[in-house]
């Protein structure tokens, strides 16, 4: 026991060893959401449809807001229910046809997808469009 303690004296080891897991980074919060806004280039008058531009905005503390465009949509653009692993989800919908924009986590990175939806032949398949990094030690929470 003595020859142990000599031991480990001898090794730069503490007989009183406290605990060596790191104190963990304070966590900070970020919230995630949907942006709709009239685009920027206005429409001609013979243009009759409404147009949405959609933006996803990452909002966190200690760091300045992040945007990143997701594209101009024809019709009116709206918030929708999300579901199958979707953080957040829009609908644009004009004249039976439009678009669905799915936000997912994938790791520290928001993936943005989009379809085209038909009232006639449903959903096409989500495509890949942006993706927004989470900053490191950051709790996510969307709107």
């Amino acid at each position: 026991m003595i020859a142990s303690a000599a031991l480990l004296v001898a090794c730069g080891g503490a007989t009183n060893a406290g605990s060596t897991t790191p104190v963990d980074a304070p966590r900070r919060e970020c919230t995630a959401a949907l942006r709709f806004a009239e685009p920027e280039v206005a429409q001609t008058s013979d243009e009759e449809m409404p147009r949405t531009a959609i933006a996803l905005a990452l909002i966190c503390e200690d760091e300045p807001i992040r945007t990143v465009a997701i594209g101009t949509e024809v019709g009116a653009c709206f918030n929708d229910e999300a579901s199958d692993g979707a953080l957040l989800r829009a609908r644009c919908w004009w004249a039976g046809q439009g678009a669905i924009v799915v936000v997912r986590r994938n790791g520290e990175v928001l993936e943005v997808l989009r379809a085209d939806v038909d009232e006639h032949t449903g959903a096409g398949a989500l495509e890949r469009v942006t993706q927004l990094e989470i900053p490191a030690n950051h709790v996510l929470h969307t709107l």
